[in-house]
Order: structure tokens, then C-alpha cells, then sequence
């Protein structure tokens, strides 16, 4: 009974040296390498519906957090929200211009109080001196008329 070999089936009888290996044992390695190709092919398939799974998850969960439940897009109202940001800061803009010039005005009409006050000090000083002097001769007269009056 002769076995037959991988290499008798290519017309050689173990020539180079190499041991012929039977039919059977080719056949069953090629299906040992098939299965955990197989197995490896499946691994990966598992390792990629998981990964999905998870990417699923993932994407719910930020679909939730961004998407709006109503029915306007988000990012409508984002541009929305950016023109209403960009109208306060021209508005800002406005009314810090508007402060500036009503301050320089305020310090304008300071300026000019404290001059009018300067002024009126002065002139309330020369007040004094003319109501000191005309005390002093006041007093004077009623002097003479006290003498006279002797």
C-alpha cells in the first residue's frame, strides 16, 4: 500500500533530500491555517462591530449635547448669538465714546468752576479789605462825632 505524498503528486520522489509529507497531513495543515485565518478574520470582525458600537455611543452622546430640541440648527443660532455679540460691541464702542466726550465736557465745565470760584475768592478778599477799610473809617467818623458831640 503506497501512500501518497505532495511530492509524488508533482512527479518528484523526494530527490532534493526533503521528506515527502502524506496528502493527509497537507490537506489538514491547510485546513488548520484556513481556521485561524478564519478565526482571525472573526476576531476582527468583533473588534470592529465593537469599535462601531462604541462610535455609535460616542456620536449619541455628542448628537445630544449639540443637537437643539427645537427646530432651529445650531449653528444658525450661533451666528445668531455671534451678530448680537458683534451689535453689543459696536454699542459698547458707542457709548464708551459717548462717556469719553461727556467726561472731557464735565472736566471742561470743572475747569472753568474753579476758575469762576478762583475769581470770586479774589474779589470776595478785595470785598473784605474794602469792609475793613470803611470800618476803620467808620469807626474814625464816630470818633469825631463822639468829640463833637462833647
Amino acid at each position: 500500500m503506497h501512500r501518497r505524498t505532495i511530492h509524488d503528486q508533482r512527479g518528484t520522489s523526494g530527490r532534493d533530500g526533503a521528506e515527502a509529507v502524506p496528502e493527509a497531513v497537507a490537506v489538514e495543515a491547510v485546513a488548520v491555517v484556513g481556521s485561524i485565518l478564519v478565526a482571525i478574520v472573526g476576531l476582527i470582525g468583533v473588534v470592529i462591530a465593537r469599535r462601531h458600537k462604541n462610535l455609535e455611543q460616542a456620536t449619541a452622546v455628542i448628537r445630544e449635547n449639540v443637537q437643539n430640541s427645537h427646530e432651529t440648527n445650531l449653528r444658525d443660532d450661533i451666528d445668531k448669538i455671534a451678530d448680537r455679540s458683534e451689535r453689543t460691541e459696536t454699542r459698547l464702542a458707542q457709548v464708551e465714546r459717548d462717556v469719553r466726550s461727556n467726561h472731557e465736557m464735565i472736566l471742561a465745565e470743572l475747569r472753568g468752576m474753579r476758575r469762576d470760584i478762583g475769581r470770586l475768592s479774589d474779589r470776595d478778599n478785595l470785598l473784605a479789605q474794602d469792609d475793613l477799610e470803611l470800618r476803620k473809617q467808620l469807626g474814625g467818623v464816630a470818633k469825631q462825632l463822639h468829640n463833637y458831640e462833647k
